[in-house]
């Protein structure tokens, strides 16, 4: 996947980087979502950081325009745990 020309997220999963997310965060992805392989990297990104991934129902790659109830009841939900 890499070398094709362009930067692509399986870059970031598999690279070192030298910065970690240390504060609480949460990944959402659109349960429709068909943008390359998206859910696939989503799903071990989650699993490699530990970052909690929450997806959203009847929405694409842009979940917050597609369903923004959902995506707004993701983030509250998520506040009220820190």
């Amino acid at each position: 996947m890499t070398g094709q020309g362009y930067w692509c997220l399986y870059d970031a999963i598999v690279a070192d980087k030298p910065y970690r997310i240390t504060c609480p965060a949460l990944l959402l992805c659109g349960k429709q979502d068909k943008a390359g392989y998206t859910r696939r990297f989503n799903e071990r990104w989650s699993k490699k950081t530990g970052i909690k991934l929450a997806w959203i129902d009847a929405a694409g790659h842009n979940s917050n325009l597609d369903n923004p109830d959902a995506v707004n009841r993701q983030i509250a939900d998520f506040l009220l745990t820190l």
